[in-house]
């Protein structure tokens, strides 16, 4: 059971590793700025400001301004591979889903490079004059629209029901690690009143863009009351990756220390047996029996033993399989079962080898003497 935890959590990372990342986080920055004043009771409850409208103008022009940005886009602080992925409820008539939620404006699908599948990205249009509108992956189309389009259907978001029309859907694409799998993924239209608030600025930069070190600078001049923070888009990918592998170690770790005492246990058991059956291995000899075929025996004799225990191990483990539990692919789970099942026995054979290998050149007259 070990060894097929640890091989099914191994094989599922390794599978979900070679799958295509989605998006281009390359030469990619976040940028973040959050207020340096406490809020007051008074100024959370004033809506966006005109002030705030002016800053926001006026950000857009300096970012457009630098020559080594080629495009940038306002996010809510949702961002893949960052820490915090809320969760929006999606429904249609007939299926209900928790997908990620992410906030982006017109130029996220430019600045992230993500790959349409259907339909057009966010347009102009003005909030109130229409429905909101949003992108899907093609993981949560699957699961709200299986085997038709979903573009122009309308979807409800939240406890509040609020209504939505689904615009684009988007090629699958990593939000958590480079380990985990294709997520269900919402994007909606953020509103204007968050991009000074609580949101981010996405950088796409070219590859020889020597100004970031200065950009920080010049932005905590600009935005005098915000605290400016620059970070690689990639900022916490290894730190996720390292955590998404923390099971991963826990159980081999575990499997480890369980088969050292099973071979342990085993060439104990084995030697104990072989011992007490001289005589009969020494009449066999004396009879014409080769050094091969003794050897050959005991280790024949311990894969049945480690036979039987692995056919009940496997009658216990092929549920799995077959109800698709934990949302990993059936796949996975045969190949697991197969992989542990040669390792046990190949566990067993190195057991056996070694006690087998020792009794088969005992001599006859040693072994016709043990009475």
């Amino acid at each position: 059971m070990a060894a097929f935890a640890v091989l099914t959590i191994l094989f599922n990372n390794l599978q979900n590793y070679a799958k295509d990342i989605g998006l281009n986080g390359q030469h990619v920055y976040i940028l973040s700025f959050s207020s340096r004043e406490y809020p007051t009771a008074d100024s959370l409850q004033t809506d966006f400001t005109a002030d705030e409208a002016i800053l926001e103008t006026v950000l857009q022009n300096y970012l457009r301004s630098i020559e080594g940005i080629r495009a940038f886009s306002f996010s809510s602080q949702a961002i893949p591979y960052q820490n915090g992925h809320p969760l929006l409820t999606v429904k249609t008539n007939t299926n209900q889903v928790s997908a990620l939620w992410y906030e982006a404006d017109k130029n996220y699908q430019n600045v992230l490079g993500l790959k349409l599948v259907e339909g057009e990205w966010f347009d102009n249009y003005k909030l109130g004059d229409a429905l909101p509108l949003v992108a899907i992956n093609q993981t949560l189309k699957e699961k709200l629209f299986p085997e038709q389009s979903p573009i122009g259907k309308k979807v409800s978001l939240g406890n509040a029901n609020e209504l939505a029309v689904v615009a684009a859907v988007v090629e699958n694409y990593k939000t958590i690690n480079d380990f985990s799998d294709y997520s269900e993924v919402i994007i909606t239209q953020l509103k204007s009143r968050q991009i000074t608030e609580e949101g981010v600025v996405l950088l796409k930069t070219n590859s020889d863009i020597n100004q970031i070190g200065n950009l920080k600078k010049d932005l905590s001049a600009l935005l005098t009351k915000k605290n400016v923070k620059i970070l690689p888009f990639f900022s916490e990918r290894k730190t996720n990756n390292t955590f998404s592998l923390i099971p991963l170690f826990f159980f081999a770790i575990v499997a480890s220390y369980l088969i050292i005492n099973i071979i342990i246990g085993l060439v104990g058991l084995i030697w104990l047996d072989v011992s007490k059956r001289k005589q009969e291995i020494g009449l066999r000899r004396a009879i014409g029996a080769t050094k091969g075929s003794i050897g050959r025996q005991i280790v024949l004799e311990s894969i049945l033993i480690c036979g039987i225990g692995l056919l009940i191990g496997a009658v216990v483990v092929l549920p799995f399989p077959i109800v698709g539990a934990f949302n990993i692919n059936t796949s996975i789970f045969l190949l697991a079962i197969i992989s542990s099942i040669v390792l046990i026995l190949l566990l067993a054979i190195g057991c056996s080898a070694y006690p087998g290998f020792r009794i088969a050149n005992l001599s006859v007259v040693e072994a016709l003497k043990e009475n």
